[in-house]
């Protein structure tokens, strides 16, 4: 493992730890706890993005994963949660783990479409069909 690559998952580390202790915190206002959550999807997506600089595909898939979870079930951003699915399965098909990022691309797809945005839509879809052919699989 290179320096490059260690640093940056110390870096992602650090961010997903940060993104936790700031869930863990209690809150007496409606306005702060949805900052609180805003404030931890921020920090997940950071350590994605530190996660995939440093080669670590597989951690910035779950850390995307996490910050779209929060998105979409704390804070209602259904197209922020849709981009994090979305760079959470690309992050997987590079890790070749082909199921986990089909997952992801299917629940971006269901996002988009429910916003109607049926052209990011389509491109997901065609990401997955992709990877069925590249795998040599069906569904």
């Amino acid at each position: 493992m290179s320096a490059l690559s260690q640093a940056q998952r110390n870096k992602g580390n650090a961010f997903l730890k940060e993104a936790e202790s700031t869930l863990a915190k209690s809150t007496w206002f409606a306005s702060s706890t949805e900052r609180k959550y805003e404030d931890a999807a921020e920090s997940y997506a950071k350590a994605a993005n530190a996660y995939k600089v440093g080669g670590h595909n597989d951690e910035a898939g779950d850390a995307y994963k996490k910050a779209a979870e929060l998105y979409k079930d704390k804070l209602n951003s259904l197209g922020e949660a849709s981009k994090c699915l979305s760079d959470a399965g690309a992050c997987y098909k590079k890790g070749n783990q082909s199921s986990e990022a089909v997952g992801c691309y299917r629940s971006a797809v269901t996002l988009l479409c429910d916003a109607g945005r049926l052209n990011q839509a389509a491109k997901l879809s065609k990401q997955i069909a992709e990877i069925f052919e590249n795998d040599g699989t069906a569904e």
